[in-house]
């Protein structure tokens, strides 16, 4: 599956999710949700890379200074894309349950909101 069809999979995923939000606050979050979708299909692609290419890299600036190792450029990135990935899926939880728009959502038991699983999980793996 192309890069655009994986984004465009996950955008209508998130819709789906979200199909019980009125319309015009569905409207109101699009740009949210195209984000989210972005970031998502992003941090797999960094996964990939980090999982075969590993997360630190041996450097060296010339060959009279010693070799060093550091973060590679794609770990640093990673990081970077899971934090806006983990604001724009906390917003969108916000939004759903001030809607009562997630489908199987209890009032007050956010156990049963799948973005709020989504971020909860997301905090655990970056720690």
């Amino acid at each position: 599956m192309s890069r655009q069809e994986r984004i465009s999979a996950e955008e209508q995923r998130l819709r789906e999710i979200l199909s019980g939000m009125p319309e015009d606050m569905l409207r109101l979050v699009e740009g949210l949700i195209q984000r989210a979708a972005f970031l998502r299909v992003e941090l797999e692609d960094l996964e990939e890379d980090i999982n075969k290419n590993g997360s630190t890299e041996v450097y060296q600036a010339s060959e009279r200074s010693p070799a060093m190792t550091r973060i590679r450029a794609a770990a640093q990135h990673y990081e970077r894309m899971a934090r806006q990935y983990l604001a724009t899926c906390k917003q969108l939880a916000e939004l759903a349950s001030s809607t009562g728009a997630v489908k199987g959502e209890r009032k007050g038991d956010s156990s049963e909101n799948p973005f709020e699983k989504l971020v909860q999980g997301r905090i655990q793996r970056v720690k």
